[in-house]
């Protein structure tokens, strides 16, 4: 099954977990991947990896000794992206709920990627996200996320001094890319 078939699949059966009925565009991919230097990453995280849209890229331009964690929850998408995408860089993909992340471990990292539909998820889980998110990332660690709403601002300004976004108006729907830095 193509993966644009699975999103879409997977968006009818779950609307409020799974955010978009189609992956994220290379225009989008390109927005949040100019974000990274990857010759000083050493730990990238990536929360909802959908069906890899975002995560083979990193893979591609990562440095060789670079830590790749990936989390998906829906089990579909995961098994997709555990078959494409591994590489000699030997990713570590996990099937579970980001809320869980720390069940691992907890990771340095110096970069998580988000791509949850943080609308649909109530104040509560967005405040418990944003905690293993500011758990894992290190002090000057960035995280970056794309939404397709214009209403995270206030919770991202309460956990970090710097958020900056742009908008990819070569996207369906057209997304928000948020760089958030220097951890409160």
């Amino acid at each position: 099954m193509s993966h644009h078939l699975l999103f879409l699949k997977q968006f009818f059966r779950n609307p409020k977990e799974i955010g978009s009925f189609i992956p994220a565009s290379k225009h989008l991919v390109e927005e949040i991947i100019k974000n990274i230097n990857f010759r000083r990453a050493k730990t990238i995280i990536e929360i909802g990896m959908g069906t890899g849209a975002i995560t083979k890229e990193i893979i591609r331009n990562c440095e060789i000794d670079a830590q790749i964690i990936g989390i998906e929850k829906n089990k579909q998408m995961f098994d997709y992206v555990n078959k494409y995408f591994q590489s000699n860089i030997n990713p570590i993909f996990i099937n579970d709920d980001v809320v869980n992340l720390n069940k691992y471990f907890v990771a340095e990292a110096d970069y998580i990627i988000s791509s949850l539909p943080f609308r649909n998820f109530s104040i509560r889980k967005q405040a418990k996200i944003m905690n293993i998110i500011k758990s894992n990332l290190k002090e000057n660690g960035k995280l970056i996320l794309y939404q397709y709403t214009n209403h995270l601002d206030r919770l991202l300004k309460s956990y970090f001094k710097s958020v900056k976004k742009s908008v990819v108006l070569r996207n369906m729907p057209v997304a928000i890319v948020y760089v958030c830095g220097d951890v409160l």
